[in-house]
This record gives C-alpha cells, sequence and structure tokens, in this order.
C-alpha cells in the first residue's frame, strides 16, 4: 500500500536491509567520508562478511596507497572475500595492483574468484601475458572479460576469435564486446564475427559482434550488415548494424540508411538518421530533404534536415527548418530543428536572438551548441571570428549553465583558435567567480579549461569535497527489496532498488522522490540502444542539485535495464539517472548502479527525448 502524507511517500520498515547491523552502516559511513586508512582496520575483521564489505569499499575510493593490505587478502580463507579483494584491486589500476592480480592468478582454485582475477588483471595491466584459455565455463568467462577490460591488443584477437565459439553465452559476450571495443583491425576474425553476428542465438551476442563489423571494410562484412540491417528480428542488433554503416563507402550504405528510415522501430530510425549526419557531403542533400519532409518523428526530421543543410545553401531549405521550428510544440522539438540550423552560417542570427531571448534552458544550450556547429562549418570565415566572440562573450553573461559550459569547451578548442581573437579573457575569470562547487562541477570545469587555454597553463582540477553525508537513518528505512514506480508518458517502469549495494543512491533517489523532485521532468537523453537518461532539473543535462554524493562502485554489472547514477566525473552525482538498453559493460565500476528495471522494459525501449516523468512512488 503507498501511503502519502503532506505530498511525501513514506517507506515502512518492517523488512530492514542489513543496515541494521551498525557495522555496516561504519564501514559505509568511512566509505563515504572516503577514510581509507582507517577502513583498512576492517580487512582484520574476524568476520567474513565486514572484510569483504570493507573491500567493496575500497574499490569505490580507488585508493593506491591500499593495494598491499588489499592484496594480502588474496589469500583469505573465505573465497568472497578473495574476490572482493580481486574486485577492488582491479579498480585501483596501478602497478601494485597489477603485480598482486598476476601472482594470485595461478594459485587461486576457486572459479568464481579466479574469474574475477582475470577480470581484474585485464583492468589493471598494462600489456596481456595470459595466453592459455581456461577450460571450465567460469573462469573462461573472466578471461574473455579480462581481454574486455584490457587496452586492446591485436596480439590478443586470436583469442577472443576462440572464445566467441564457446557454448556459453557469457564467455562470448565477453569476447564480442572486445571485438566491438577493443579490438584493432579485427579482420584476421571476420568468419568469427560475420557468423556471430548472424547466427549467435542471443541478441546480446549479436549486437556486440555486429557493432565489430564496422572495422572490416570487406564485401562480407558489408553484406553480414546488409542481412542484419533488413533482417534480423531484434531492434537493438538493428541498431547497431546500422551504426556499423558509416564506415562503409557512402555509396554502399546511403541505400541501407534510407531503407531504415522506415523502420518499424523509431530507435533503428533515428540511428539511421544520425549516421546520415556523418556522413560525407555529396550532392544528396535534396533527397535528405524529401526524406525530412516526410518523416513524422522530430528526432528524425531535424537530423535529415541537418543532413541536408550540411550539403546546400538552399535559403527556401533553412526557412523550412525555421519555420518548424517556430511551429514547434515545446523545446525538445525546438533544440532538434536548432541542431539543423547550426549546419548553415544563413541562421547566424535568428539563432544568436533565440539565445539571448530563450526562455527554457533547453533552447538556450541548443542555441549554443547550434552557434558552435556554425563556427565548425567547412563554409566558415575567419573574419567571422569577431562576430562569434562578441556572441559568445554575451552568452556567457547570461550566467546559465548548459550555455557556459558549451560555449567554453568551444572556446578552448585548439582548431578553432579563439587565442588569436581573444586578448582580454576577464569575462571568463568573472564567470568562474559566480560559480561554486558542487552545483556547478560540470561548468566550472569547462571554465577553468578555457582559462587555462588562454593563459597557457594546465587545467586546475575540479573536484568536490564531501558536502553531503548519508543519511544512515533514511537508509534504514528502505526496504531491501524496496521498488519504485515511475510513471511516464509512454507507461509504467517499475525498477528495485539496490540500497545495500549503494545506500546514499538509494537514500539520495528516495529523498528526491519524497521531495516530488522527479515530478513532470523530462527524458532528455535518449541513445538508441545505449540509455534513456532524465532526472535533470534543467531538462538539458546541465542540472543537478546544489549538493553532490559519492560514487559507490559495487560487484554488479550494467547489464538491460540497470538504472545508474549519471556523473560529470567521480563523486559529482547529484540528481540525474539512467537506464541502459542492453549490456554496456564499459560503463562496469565508472558509474553507480543503484537500481534494475523488474517490469516495463518494453517502456524504456519506446522512450524518446522529451517523454515525461509524471510521478515516481515507492509503494509499501
Amino acid at each position: 500500500m503507498l501511503l502519502v502524507s503532506g505530498g511525501c511517500t513514506m517507506l515502512s520498515t518492517e523488512s530492514p536491509n542489513l543496515f541494521a547491523d551498525t557495522t555496516y552502516i561504519r564501514i559505509g559511513d568511512l566509505q563515504d567520508r572516503r577514510m581509507s586508512d582507517s577502513l583498512i582496520a576492517y580487512l582484520d575483521h574476524s568476520q567474513p562478511a565486514y572484510r569483504q564489505q570493507a573491500l567493496i569499499a575500497l574499490g569505490s575510493i580507488q585508493d593506491s596507497m591500499t593495494m598491499e593490505p588489499v592484496g594480502e587478502l588474496l589469500a583469505d580463507a573465505e573465497a568472497s572475500v578473495r574476490h572482493a579483494a580481486a574486485f577492488a584491486l582491479g579498480q585501483t589500476r596501478c602497478r601494485a595492483s597489477e603485480r598482486l592480480l598476476r601472482g594470485a592468478i595461478d594459485r587461486e582454485v576457486d572459479p568464481l574468484v579466479r574469474a574475477k582475477l582475470y577480470e581484474s588483471y585485464g583492468r589493471a595491466t598494462l600489456r596481456w601475458d595470459l595466453w592459455d584459455i581456461p577450460t571450465d565455463t567460469i573462469t573462461a568467462a573472466g578471461f574473455a572479460w579480462g581481454l574486455f577490460r584490457t587496452a586492446g591488443d591485436s596480439l590478443l584477437n586470436p583469442l577472443a576469435g576462440k572464445l566467441l565459439q564457446s557454448p556459453s553465452i557469457t564467455v562470448r559476450l565477453g569476447a564480442a564486446h572486445y571485438f566491438a571495443r577493443k579490438a584493432p583491425s579485427p579482420r584476421s576474425e571476420a568468419d568469427h564475427l560475420i557468423a556471430a553476428s548472424i547466427r549467435d542465438p542471443n541478441e546480446e551476442v549479436r549486437m556486440a559482434a555486429v557493432s565489430a563489423l564496422r572495422k572490416i571494410p570487406t564485401d562480407a562484412a558489408f553484406e553480414a550488415l546488409q542481412k542484419v540491417v533488413l533482417k534480423d528480428p531484434s531492434y537493438r542488433v538493428r541498431v547497431n548494424a546500422v551504426a556499423a554503416l558509416q564506415t562503409f563507402p557512402v555509396t554502399r550504405a546511403r541505400p541501407l540508411l534510407l531503407k531504415s528510415l522506415k523502420d518499424h522501430d523509431l530507435n533503428v530510425a533515428v540511428r539511421a538518421a544520425e549516421v546520415i549526419t556523418h556522413l560525407p557531403v555529396d550532392s544528396s542533400w535534396q533527397q535528405y530533404a524529401v526524406s525530412a519532409r516526410n518523416s513524422r518523428n522530430f528526432r528524425v526530421k531535424a537530423l535529415l534536415y541537418q543532413a541536408a543543410l550540411q550539403g546546400s545553401e538552399d535559403s527556401k531549405l533553412y526557412h523550412e527548418v525555421r519555420a518548424l521550428y517556430t511551429r514547434a510544440p515545446d523545446p525538445y522539438h525546438k533544440a532538434a530543428y536548432l541542431a539543423a540550423m547550426g549546419e548553415t552560417l544563413m541562421s547566424f542570427a535568428f539563432v544568436c536572438d533565440e539565445l539571448m531571448r530563450a526562455d527554457t534552458a533547453v533552447v538556450r544550450t541548443a542555441a549554443a551548441l547550434a552557434l558552435i556547429s556554425m563556427n565548425r562549418n567547412k563554409n566558415f570565415i575567419p573574419a567571422l571570428k569577431n562576430d562569434f566572440i562578441k556572441i559568445y562573450t554575451a552568452a556567457i553573461a547570461l550566467g546559465d549553465l548548459g550555455v557556459t559550459s558549451v560555449v567554453c569547451d568551444a572556446l578552448s578548442d585548439p582548431a578553432l583558435d579563439y587565442k588569436s581573437v581573444v586578448k582580454d579573457w576577464q569575462f571568463l575569470i568573472d564567470a568562474k567567480n559566480k560559480l561554486t562547487v558542487p552545483a556547478d562541477n560540470e561548468t566550472l570545469q569547462a571554465v577553468e579549461g578555457a582559462i587555462a587555454f588562454f593563459e597557457g597553463k594546465e587545467i586546475t582540477a575540479v573536484r568536490n569535497g564531501f558536502n553531503h553525508a548519508i543519511d544512515w537513518q533514511a537508509v534504514r528505512a528502505v526496504k531491501a527489496d524496496q521498488i519504485a514506480v515511475i510513471a511516464t508518458s509512454k507507461g509504467i517502469i517499475t525498477i528495485q532498488l539496490f540500497v545495500e549495494e549503494a545506500p546514499g543512491s538509494v537514500a539520495n533517489f528516495v529523498s528526491l522522490v519524497q521531495s516530488g523532485a522527479y515530478r513532470d521532468k523530462f527524458f532528455h537523453r535518449v541513445v538508441p540502444n545505449f540509455v534513456a537518461q532524465g532526472g535533470c532539473p534543467r531538462g538539458d543535462g546541465f542540472g543537478s542539485e546544489d549538493y553532490s554524493i559519492r560514487s559507490e562502485f559495487s560487484l554488479r554489472r550494467y547489464k538491460t535495464g540497470s538504472v545508474g547514477m549519471a556523473s560529470s566525473g567521480k563523486d559529482t552525482e547529484s540528481s540525474q539517472w539512467f537506464i541502459t538498453h542492453s549490456p554496456t559493460p564499459h560503463l562496469d565500476g565508472a558509474y553507480t548502479i543503484f537500481a534494475e528495471v523488474v517490469y516495463g522494459m518494453d517502456i524504456v525501449h519506446q522512450l524518446e527525448v522529451g517523454d515525461k516523468i509524471l510521478n515516481i512512488e515507492l509503494p509499501q
């Protein structure tokens, strides 16, 4: 039953979590305060569960000075403790962790622990030196994920090729992700990757394998992509195949991309339109304009207009897009058409006016991004720099966090060469003096970067100090199996909160839910087959609360439906969160996982930019 009092959801304490034990609170509080020296004392505790919890805490802190005492627990009598020690060492990349992990692999007998040792060694090592694939499935999976965690090396490709033929889904998935993200030039394994892309029974393996085909510029790889784009039953696999087309000759890729614009799943159409905007500019702009006019979805329409304007200086086309902008029903539609107008210098005056008079953060930030796109335009004339620096200066004077961030990123780009124009950057120093951490961390990073660029100095690191202690009473009030029901404009999504693994993040989320902070907010970022992100107070991704919470990393992995905290760097989390469409192992150990979708994943896959979070409730 949902109990509501004064607009706030009340939680029950009838089903306590592990923080009913005050020792867990002490360990959690030391983790929150980043007191690694005090945590080390728990590594000698008589209770294995406390040793394990302290190790996981150290995996979040990532203090290289703790590696030797952590390494000693690789010989602990309890397998769960050894497993946590391997995790903590992998989280803290340094020569000591590499040495300790490598030494433990040969002597470890527990398959689960050995698997974690392989994976963590992949994170820590500068050069993988293990060549014998384990025979048991559990350890082989750790070996595969270890390859994925490396920086990638062509010498490892044959190993991953063998793993890709394993009967185990987990092993094949690790190998496929290695090829997709890490393997350089996997052409020698093309046959295995093509077979996996087309015939693997697991769609998540097919997704990763088909992504790797972008690195194999052969007829056979292209034919495989064509088959997947036209026939694979999973939209997620088709999305990745469409993305892979970008590296193939435009004359071959374009017909498939144009067909994909009509795919029955919107995610595929959006990704196809995105890829089209990255194709080499040629005389096909009229074809893109026709497709734009025929599209019913605003994102697809705007992206196609963007591609058309890249190849045309047709004033009628520009005014066509401008008219769509004027009639746009909401800020997200307007932002999409501003991105399209950013492809032509004809829109300079209009976009400047919209930037200065916009009444929403979404439109202001989009207008600033459009100006920067014009600045990078192939037709940009250096004589225009004075006009651009005037609007950039005026834009920063608005004091808008998103605008300031994107403008400063442009000013500090050597390719744009604003050092030749800007002789007095006091306006940046003035902007910096108005910013504070933790609330303005991301913007302050951008401003510091621009100042450092003009001064010819190293960038001053912006770090959030400890500013928002975990409310342990609130943590203890959250049931171990607490769910949250997210009502969106597309339907209901139910998530289970992981209070025992991410107590600070869950307590923060619950507090924001209870205060109504997420009511009538939006999903401002949706990347097909990656994430849907929401919870921004501003609605453009640059908003936060006036505090930050700590990153909390656990043994959990990002899979389909994981809910993670968005951040602009370690320990900068606040209110924004995202839901993954698919496994995203490159986020493991870098972004807090605090929940998981248990119902409504079909709704997550339907979310679009601008869809609303109507409300979130916390049932008893």
